[in-house]
């Protein structure tokens, strides 16, 4: 089955958008219909793939749909997650682009590592800013339920992840605000006056480098480590 059969029926089984598959996927729904159509065929190694798959299993979850796509699928674990789905879009029958030789697909399987600290880094940046899964969820276009397991480490991003992006805007425009400068200046282990100094676009980098780090310590210890130890 070709990769555009394979959304198609993805979307159908979802009953789910252009739209709504590229808000989730944080990508143009014209991008979304050309895949959808053919017109446009990704790389094997192509981040949009990733993300589509990220996207599609977050609806299958939202809409209670991903035990019974995994059975129709006949996937391994019987859930139609994200990984599930990022193999099988990625399968030898789904037609994709050859890999690109770009140099860099050690980086590539790199970006793909889970980041097993994020809960904590999250959890503590939730509590410097006083900001609910609710709050975040809404800005991220999410819902809540994923903001609670990223929290709970129940789920991680990759180093790759548009979560990151957007949760380091995201609190980066409260900074802007004036809200939790010392705190967040604690959590990056940088004085307040480099965080008031700092460009918009400097400052995003900063706290999205800060969450893509990932400590030498065991996951189980950073979790507690960022919430109790950088905040109070």
């Amino acid at each position: 089955m070709l990769f555009k059969e394979k959304l198609n029926l993805l979307a159908a089984r979802l009953k789910a958008t252009n739209v709504e598959i590229g808000k989730v996927a944080g990508m143009d729904s014209s991008l979304v219909s050309r895949f959808r159509t053919g017109d446009r065929v990704p790389a094997k190694n192509s981040k949009q793939i990733y993300a589509l798959a990220v996207a599609l299993g977050e609806l299958a979850e939202a809409k209670g749909l991903e035990e019974d796509l995994g059975k129709e699928l006949e996937f391994g674990t019987g859930l139609a997650d994200d990984a599930q789905l990022y193999a099988w879009l990625c399968a030898e029958d789904s037609g994709l682009k050859k890999e690109r030789k770009q140099g860099k697909s050690v980086q590539l399987d790199e970006d793909k590592i889970p980041l097993t600290a994020f809960g904590g880094k999250l959890n503590s940046l939730l509590l410097a800013f006083a900001t609910s899964n609710l709050q975040l969820a809404k800005a991220l276009k999410v819902d809540p339920s994923m903001i609670s397991r990223l929290r709970l480490g129940e789920r991680y991003p990759t180093v790759d992840s548009w979560y990151l992006t957007e949760i380091s805007a995201y609190f980066v425009a409260k900074v802007m605000q004036g809200e939790g400068i010392p705190k967040l200046g604690k959590l990056l282990g940088v004085h307040p006056k480099k965080i008031v100094q700092s460009s918009r676009p400097e400052l995003r980098q900063l706290v999205l480098n800060w969450l893509r780090e990932q400590p030498r310590e065991d996951a189980g210890l950073g979790q507690e480590f960022y919430v109790q130890e950088t905040l109070y």
